[in-house]
Parts: C-alpha cells; sequence; structure tokens
C-alpha cells in the first residue's frame, strides 16, 4: 500500500524494477514476479503491507524508461524492509535481465550496512542513482565509471549498469557485509514467527484459519486505535469464543500484550494474567473495527474522488467519454489498482474478510469448530523470549554496536577515568566524533579549540560577578558602595584566583573516588540508567563492576 492513512509510522521502502532488454511486456511480467514474490514470502508475516509490485497507471513525466513499482510501509519493523531486499535479489537471480533500485525514507540503507567498508567519496550525496541489484549482486557506480562533478541521471545509470557489469560491481566487502544481512532469510522467518493460544469469537477463529496474515491488520488496527474507537468496543461480543493458535511475529506478539490497557471488558473482568482471553479480546476489538469499515462503498469516499480526479487531470483516460466501452475497461483496471495500492488498509482488508466470509471453506470451518472446538488447537511456543536478561542484553549491545574492552584485562580505576577522559576529550561535529584532535584550520579560519574554551570560562566567571554587582546595587537604592567598584587589577587577580581553584578542586579527585562514585551511583539506579550508558561508551559492561558481594568500599 502507497496510502500511509496517516499513521504515526511511515517507514516505506520503494523499489523500481527495470529491465535490460528494449521489448518487455510489463503487465505479463507484472503478473509473473508478483507469482514468484508470493510463493518466496508465503510463509512470511508483514508487518502492515505485504509486498506487491505494479505497473504504474500514468506515464511519468521524466525520461524514465517503462518499469514496474512497488511501495511497502513497514512502520516500525524493519524486518520487512530487509526481507524486501532478500525478495528483491531472488528475483534478479531468477530474471537476470532486472535492474531493481531500492530504498526507504532514509535514502540507500543497504550502504548503511556496509558503512564500514564503503569508498571515502562514497555518502549520501554522491551515491544517489548509483546503487542497484542486477543479476543478484550489489552494484555501485563508482567515479572511474561516472565522474562524481554533476548528478548522475537514473537514465544514465541503468545504461552503465548494462555496458560495465564488472566495472559497476561493488567490492567484495561491501556486498558481503550486505548479504550477511540478507542471508538470514529465509531461515529467518521461522525465528521471528511466535504461536500463541487465544480465546477469540468463532467467526473470527475461522478467518484467521483461512487467512493467517489477517493477524497484521488486527495488531495494528487495534493498536493504533483512539478514544473515539473505544467507545465502539463495547459492541464486541466477546462470546462464542474457542481456544485456537494464532501465529504472531514476535513483534506483534509483544505489542499486542503490552498495548493500551483496557480495564473494563463489558460486563466482565479479564485480568492481563490471562493471556489468552486478555489477547482474545483485542484482537476481537480490532475486527470490530475493521469490520465497521465493510459497510461502506470504497468508490464513494474522499480517498477514491481524489484519486479518480487525479488521473483524469493528467490524461489517463485519453479523451475517451465516461461511459463508453473503452472508458470502462481502464476505470476497472484503475478500481482494481486503487483497492490493491491506494486505499486506506482497514477498507481494503474488510473486503478481504467480505469475500472469505462468503465463502464455502468459511461455512465448513466455522461448523468444524462447532462440533470440535480443540479442532485446531496445539501446543504454544514459550514467551519466555520476552524476558531479556541484562547481562545477555549487554553483551549484545557491546558485540554489535559498542568498543570491547579485552576480556583479559583488569578493569581498574585508572581505565575507567582514562577512557572517559578520552571520550570526552574528542570533539564532534554533526558527522560524529573526530578522530583528529588536530585543530581546523584553512586560508580563512584558524580556531584555537583551548583558547575557545579559556574564554567562555572568563566570560561565565565574569557573569557571574556582575550579577553580583548588579543584586548589591538594587539593595542600597541604586546608592553604589565604593566597597563594590572593582577595578580592572582586582577584576583580574579574582578571576585568577578563581580559575586556580578550580584546577585545584579538578586535581584533588582521585581515580578512585570516581570509581567510587559511579558504583554508588550505579547501586541507586539498578541495572540500567546513566551510569551504566557512560560506561557502556568506553566498552565496561556494569556488571563486570557490580557482584552480590560489593559492599561500601
Amino acid at each position: 500500500m502507497s496510502e500511509l492513512n496517516n499513521l504515526k509510522y511511515e517507514d516505506t521502502v520503494q523499489c523500481f524494477f527495470f529491465s535490460s532488454h528494449e521489448n518487455v511486456n510489463w503487465e505479463q511480467l507484472c503478473v509473473v514476479i508478483n507469482e514468484k514474490v508470493a510463493a518466496l514470502s508465503k510463509d512470511y508475516i508483514w508487518h502492515r503491507d505485504e509486498f506487491k509490485i505494479c505497473q504504474p497507471l500514468l506515464k511519468d513525466d521524466s525520461d524514465l524508461p517503462l518499469h514496474l513499482t512497488s511501495t511497502t510501509c513497514f512502520e516500525d519493523n524493519i524486518e520487512d524492509e530487509w526481507f524486501i531486499a532478500y525478495l528483491v535479489l531472488k528475483l534478479t537471480e531468477e530474471y537476470n535481465d532486472l535492474i531493481v533500485k531500492i530504498e526507504d525514507n532514509d535514502g540507500d540503507f543497504l550502504l548503511i550496512e556496509a558503512a564500514d567498508y564503503l569508498p571515502s567519496w562514497a555518502n549520501p550525496e554522491t551515491t544517489q542513482n548509483r546503487v542497484f541489484i542486477y543479476n543478484s549482486h550489489i552494484h555501485l557506480i563508482p567515479p572511474t565509471v561516472a565522474e562524481l562533478k554533476t548528478p548522475l541521471k537514473l537514465n544514465d545509470a541503468l545504461k552503465l549498469i548494462i555496458e560495465h557489469p564488472e566495472e559497476t560491481k561493488a567490492e567484495f566487502q561491501i556486498e558481503q557485509a550486505i548479504l550477511e544481512r540478507i542471508g538470514a532469510y529465509p531461515n529467518r522467518i521461522k525465528e521471528l514467527k511466535h504461536k500463541a493460544t487465544v480465546n477469540i469469537p468463532i467467526d473470527l477463529a475461522a478467518l484467521l484459519i483461512i487467512k493467517p496474515t489477517l493477524i497484521s491488520s488486527l495488531v495494528n488496527i487495534y493498536r493504533h486505535h483512539d478514544y473515539i474507537d473505544a467507545k465502539n468496543f463495547r459492541k464486541v461480543k466477546f462470546d462464542n469464543c474457542v481456544n485456537v493458535n494464532v501465529q504472531f511475529t514476535k513483534f506483534q506478539y509483544a505489542v499486542l500484550l503490552h498495548s493500551k490497557h483496557i480495564t473494563s471488558f463489558r460486563n466482565t473482568k479479564i485480568s492481563a494474567s490471562d493471556k489468552k482471553n486478555f489477547i482474545g479480546y483485542k484482537l476481537a476489538c480490532g475486527y470490530e473495527m475493521i469490520m465497521n469499515e465493510s459497510g461502506k462503498d470504497k468508490f464513494s469516499s474522499m480517498e477514491y474522488k481524489k484519486f479518480l480526479n487525479n488521473l483524469t487531470k493528467n490524461g489517463y483516460f485519453k479523451g475517451n467519454i465516461e461511459g463508453s466501452k473503452d472508458y470502462k475497461q481502464l476505470l476497472d483496471k484503475a478500481n482494481v489498482y486503487f483497492m490493491e495500492m491506494e486505499c486506506p488498509v482497514s477498507s481494503y482488508i474488510s473486503s478481504i474478510i467480505s469475500h472469505i466470509l462468503l465463502s464455502k471453506e468459511f461455512i465448513q470451518i466455522k461448523e468444524a469448530l462447532t462440533q470440535n472446538p480443540n479442532l485446531y488447537l496445539h501446543v504454544e511456543d514459550s514467551d519466555e523470549w520476552l524476558n531479556v536478561d541484562p547481562s545477555t542484553l549487554d553483551d549484545f549491545l557491546n558485540k554489535n554496536y559498542r568498543k570491547q574492552v579485552n576480556s583479559d584485562d583488569l578493569i581498574t580505576p585508572s581505565i575507567i577515568t582514562t577512557g572517559l577522559s578520552d571520550f570526552l576529550s574528542k570533539k564532534s561535529d554533526f558527522e560524529g566524533i573526530e578522530e583528529n584532535d588536530t585543530c581546523i584550520q584553512n586560508d580563512k579560519i584558524e580556531f584555537d579549540c583551548n583558547q575557545f574554551f579559556t574564554s567562555v570560562e572568563s566570560m561565565l566567571n565574569m557573569v557571574k560577578l556582575d550579577a553580583g554587582y548588579e543584586e548589591c546595587s538594587d539593595s542600597s537604592d541604586n546608592e553604589i558602595s565604593d566597597s563594590f567598584v572593582y577595578t580592572e587589577q582586582q577584576l583580574d587577580k579574582e578571576l585568577e584566583a578563581e580559575m586556580v581553584s578550580n584546577e585545584q578542586n579538578i586535581h584533588f579527585i582521585s581515580d578512585k573516588s570516581i570509581l567510587e562514585n559511579f558504583v554508588h551511583s550505579m547501586k541507586e539506579e539498578g541495572l540500567s540508567g546513566p551510569t551504566s550508558n557512560i560506561l557502556r561508551s568506553v566498552g565496561i559492561n556494569k556488571t563486570d563492576l557490580l557482584d552480590s558481594d560489593d559492599d561500601e568500599e
């Protein structure tokens, strides 16, 4: 779905599929590719939108060649975008004439994964229209093939990929870093799932048995409900229920379990510890919200009118008279596109559910559940993975995001203070901390960092003295006493004495006292807090400093 429905999270992955061949039946190719995607992703539970490829209804105003496109909202679960990258890689492996450009809201997210291995010339500004997937390889068009002086046009980039497939292929380390992230699939699909037993109305149970992927819509529409939606929950009929196994992603299960707590469940109370009913009622509420859309005409909505006006304005109907045969054919094609790609998600899902409710399969499964409520009930998965041990989390964070301290090193106060001092002494700008401590110099600006900090400190001390002077002046009804008239020499002496005192105080604090303060703070804040974050920034785990035998020493 390209329609984001004004949700809080609007993260999307967009793909453009081009071909190295000139004569392509794009309509047929679109059908074939979608069938392949459906086969590869049949066991995958999408967080919000299913990955679907379509042929644009309108010709782009630019000189771009014909292409297919897809826009998928993954909201706040980035697993979807990496699974899409996996699917694209598999598609280019089977259809080696495809050239795919893939990006998200942040741009070329593939390169972010390989940031440690990128050449010095590569940055978000210089890599535009230079990153593609072609013939199951990552391609990064280098300056040796196309200079960086002028922005590279997409049309020209596609020609370079076709004409120079070897020269544009990304370096081994860059490709391996990306493939390592993608390579977790398809095995990772199973790792992301969680099977739970829930108690839900029999109609909803039959729907989820027929189409398990509906769980995504139920979870998302519930977790985004507002006060007005919650008022409609009193209509929910939480009776005639059966216990069934429902397949979630771990992300969905955790989100639904900890989403907004409803204190009043109609005429009964359901405890959060009663997970089967607690989660089941939330799913029933989501189902009620979706079915509220089922009676609405999708083609009289404001979204559809805006969509149709845009097509008419851009010449989609090719001047055909409204009601004519050609006009109706184009309109039918546009309506299918609207339902699958542009209409609000809840409207699209409600139409799918309405069709299932009328099917013979739904009636048969519902009858089977009525006769045997435990027919689709199996052993559920343990949800112990929700409880993360702090030391395990620290290990994970350190392994993936932080420098490591050699495990053989004895952590002493000097190691901590030295690490903190080195970290705090570094300078930073919008690109992060600079490794080189030399001051920035060029033909116009020479910046002395030490002199700058000294000047700032002097100014702050002067402000402090001036504040004291003004306070005394006000208290004496503007009668300035000679004792408060500071000469320049007196001011210099006081500033010098203040700075010397500060230096003495700084040197007075020993490594041991710093460590004692850290330990005390850690004991006060528990397993996580500011001190653990500071220590982690220099590669030290809190658990390495604290144990059960810690005392005041």
